[in-house]
């Protein structure tokens, strides 16, 4: 009697498993860059987000449609910002690495380093774009705080 593979024996899954990484990678990072330039145009759409954005026909002019605007809105405003990329291609390798039945040890350092470099970027950013170029770089406090 023949017995059954099960789904983890099967030799197909890793691959089954990288090409969907690569899959949500690739989508996210479409989206991502949609959102850059189509920002001002789906804003307002997606500013609050309720699911009658998903079911009603509004029109976004984000490349992937209206869950494409919505993630990237999400990734790009709410998280991250633009250093949400060193995340997504950090995925993306992990996808492909994956795929190739290469080792994943070294990717709990990669992924450590990715959100590093995320989340200190991002900081940076917020720190230099919130008061401005001049009064991050000359740390004028009192002269750059009367303008905000």
């Amino acid at each position: 009697m023949a017995s059954k593979l099960k789904f983890k024996d099967d030799p197909r899954t890793p691959k089954l498993i990288g090409v969907l990484i690569i899959f949500v990678a690739l989508y996210l990072i479409v989206a991502c860059l949609s959102y850059i330039f189509t920002w001002k145009e789906d804003q307002d759409k997606v500013w609050e987000f309720q699911m009658g954005l998903i079911s009603q026909d509004i029109a976004v002019a984000n490349i992937l449609g209206r869950l494409g605007a919505i993630v990237s809105h999400f990734l790009i405003y709410w998280l991250f910002g633009l250093p949400v990329f060193f995340l997504l291609a950090t995925l993306l390798r992990y996808g492909l690495d994956v795929l190739n039945d290469k080792s994943l040890t070294p990717y709990r350092f990669r992924l450590r380093i990715a959100l590093l470099w995320t989340i200190g970027v991002s900081l940076l950013f917020g720190f230099i774009f919130y008061w401005g170029f001049w009064c991050a770089v000359t740390i004028h406090y009192y002269s750059c705080n009367a303008y905000y």
